[in-house]
Order: C-alpha cells, then sequence, then structure tokens
C-alpha cells in the first residue's frame, strides 16, 4: 500500500484511500487496538492503520474481491481475461456514495484468532513473603 500512495500522490492528489476485503476477522483485527493480538498481527495492524483508517475499510463479499480469485490457483492469461481483475468490481467504478456495501463496524471482537492471552496466578501473602525474606538474591527468589 505504501509503495502504491507514494507512487501516485506525486501525480495526483489522493482525498481518500478506502481498502475492500472478504474476511471479517480481518477487519474485526484492523478495528481494535493493535496490542490485543499476537505479535505477528500486532505488526501488520499497526502497519495498515498508519496508511488506512479503520472507517475506511469495507466488507464485501468474495465474489467481488478480485485477489480472491489469485488465490484459487488462476493462470496469468488466466487472470489476464478474468473480469474483476483489472476493472475491479462493478461498484467500485461509481462514486463511493452509491456503492452497494457497508462499511464494517465490529459489535464484539472477542475470541478471535491470533488475540493474546492473559494468564494470571494468585498466590498466598503468606507464602510470597516468606520466599522474599529467605532469598537475599533475586535469581535465587526465581529457582525457588
Amino acid at each position: 500500500m505504501r509503495i502504491i500512495i507514494d507512487t501516485y500522490s506525486s501525480r495526483c492528489v489522493i482525498n481518500k484511500v478506502c481498502a475492500f476485503t472478504d474476511r471479517v476477522v480481518s477487519l474485526a483485527w484492523i478495528h481494535s487496538t493493535p496490542s490485543r493480538w499476537q505479535t505477528f498481527v500486532a505488526n501488520r495492524v499497526t502497519k495498515i492503520q498508519v496508511y488506512i483508517a479503520p472507517d475506511n475499510f469495507y466488507h464485501i463479499s468474495g465474489k467481488e474481491n478480485p485477489a480472491d480469485f489469485l488465490s484459487r490457483g488462476l493462470t496469468p492469461s488466466q487472470l489476464l481475461s478474468h473480469p474483476l481483475w483489472f476493472p475491479g468490481p462493478r461498484f467500485a467504478r461509481s462514486p463511493p456514495d452509491e456503492w452497494s456495501i457497508s462499511q464494517f463496524y465490529p459489535s464484539t471482537i472477542t475470541d478471535l484468532p491470533e488475540s493474546k492471552t492473559t494468564i494470571l496466578l494468585i498466590s498466598p501473602l503468606k507464602r510470597t513473603l516468606r520466599y522474599l525474606s529467605t532469598h537475599t538474591r533475586f535469581t535465587h527468589l526465581i529457582l525457588a
């Protein structure tokens, strides 16, 4: 995305950058804070959010997603003649206020893949204080 924006920003004024996906999970990742996710996803979400605001992401069906056909093993000649590859989906050729798609607003983003897990250990205070009073070095305390 950065390369496309950098290449075309010197040739024309870019007022808004929109992105489209057919993956609801990806949209939920993008619409939340990156720190919620494991490192790989968090890094990607951070990079994406630098260039495209989460409100500029739209959900489309797999049938309208030109990139979806790449994952289905099309040959280069099939890709060149595919009706979605160069012209894009029909809605993208009309003004944004006429698009028949909607923005994605997750109602809940729990139980998603790549969520960070939180582990909580509760220990009786008496036992913890005993360890602290009998060990003079932190390394010994860790090994205890």
